[in-house]
């Protein structure tokens, strides 16, 4: 899939989703996404960091922004060290997981 075709992040004050994901599911996560953002929902993911940005603290920033965290799980996101840093800490925000099979 194109560059073009990627969903713009969202940067701004109003609430948004922050989605994890693992970049080996990506044609798997983006329809769910395009779905999302076709009801009207704002979605911030790693796209959004840019070059030259402190990974780790830009994804913590958007982390503790965030209203929600929907996390995709699947064998690709759990052998993921950045994945696994992703989810918030128990208690600290709502975090709804997507599970995968893994696939065939």
């Amino acid at each position: 899939m194109s560059t073009a075709a990627r969903i713009q992040p969202y940067e701004g004050t109003e609430p948004y989703i922050f989605i994890s994901y693992s970049h080996r599911d990506y044609e798997r996560v983006q329809p769910i996404l395009r779905g999302l953002v076709s009801k009207g929902y704002r979605l911030w993911y790693d796209e959004g960091i840019d070059p030259g940005t402190e990974w780790p603290e830009s994804i913590a920033n958007h982390l503790g922004g965030s209203a929600v965290c929907l996390a995709f799980l699947s064998p690709h996101s759990a052998s993921s060290r950045n994945c696994r840093r992703d989810l918030p800490w128990p208690g600290t925000l709502s975090c709804s997981p997507c599970f995968w099979n893994p696939p065939r």
